[in-house]
């Protein structure tokens, strides 16, 4: 992207995405982030952006010009990210951040009356949490059903051991725990997000660092859970985390109960 606008791309002090990391670096973080930029970028001209050019001529004619040539035509980038919790970096006139664009007709206010049409008896069974309510969603690649079952009996069991003074909405988009869940859990396939996050009882949102979530959690100021997988959701959890709106939960190591447990507690059992 920086190179295509003509943006400062300086890894001496801006963070490439794929190094997990943000805040002051040494000596080695910045060898390290350094490392990182220059693979990423030869990586992607020479197994992504140069043999696409095959393919483009293929559908568009042979006297297209290489992506190359074409990417310094670049008039506008749009970035998904905000001023709000992205780091600060210099861009060009011509980049535009326009993270939670999605959200320009909604409000920040906290209301279950959209929950309550769309979804009445949802609505009422978190309007019954006397502590409040966690939402737990993990987006449509790496879903909550394809994790494995100790990881999802972990879930439920430190569900189970907050109590009936919290009860949990999960998204979860198989029918092979019905049977086995806690009193204070319900399950579905598919809930409105947003909605859900809305509601006044939402203490907590369960995630997997994705913008698009994450956004509508701190836009309704919520505060995250962070289980990032893979792409740019390992940085944008350590983000969240440095800028004091998330904790995270290492996918490898932490998904067992007592830690799972501990995580949850530390957010829901204090005032920060």
């Amino acid at each position: 992207m920086h190179d295509r606008v003509g943006a400062i791309n300086n890894p001496s002090y801006l963070f490439s995405t794929n190094v997990y990391h943000v805040g002051p670096m040494n000596l080695w973080q910045r060898v390290r982030n350094t490392y990182q930029l220059l693979a990423a970028q030869y990586l992607f001209k020479v197994h992504i952006q140069d043999p696409s050019d095959e393919v483009v001529r293929e559908f568009f004619g042979a006297d297209t010009p290489p992506i190359s040539e074409m990417l310094r035509s670049t008039s506008l980038v749009m970035i998904n990210g905000h001023v709000s919790f992205t780091l600060a970096r210099p861009l060009p006139p011509n980049t535009l951040e326009v993270g939670g664009l999605h959200l320009k007709n909604r409000r920040p206010d906290r209301s279950s009356a959209p929950l309550e049409s769309e979804l009445p008896e949802l609505s009422r069974w978190m309007d019954g949490a006397e502590r409040g309510v966690i939402l737990m969603a993990l987006g449509s690649i790496v879903t909550s059903s394809s994790l494995p079952k100790p990881a999802v009996q972990a879930f439920l069991d430190a569900f189970a051991a907050l109590g009936p003074h919290y009860r949990v909405v999960w998204k979860y988009e198989a029918d092979d725990i019905a049977d086995s869940l806690p009193p204070n859990v319900r399950i579905a396939s598919w809930l409105p997000q947003f909605d859900v996050l809305a509601h006044p009882k939402t203490v907590l949102f369960v995630g997997h660092a994705g913008l698009m979530g994450s956004s509508e959690a701190m836009f309704l100021g919520v505060p995250l859970v962070c289980i990032p997988m893979f792409g740019d959701q390992p940085f944008n959890a350590a983000l969240f985390e440095y800028k004091g709106i998330s904790v995270t939960l290492d996918h490898r190591r932490d998904l067992n109960k007592d830690t799972i447990l501990a995580v949850l507690r530390k957010i829901l059992d204090t005032d920060k």
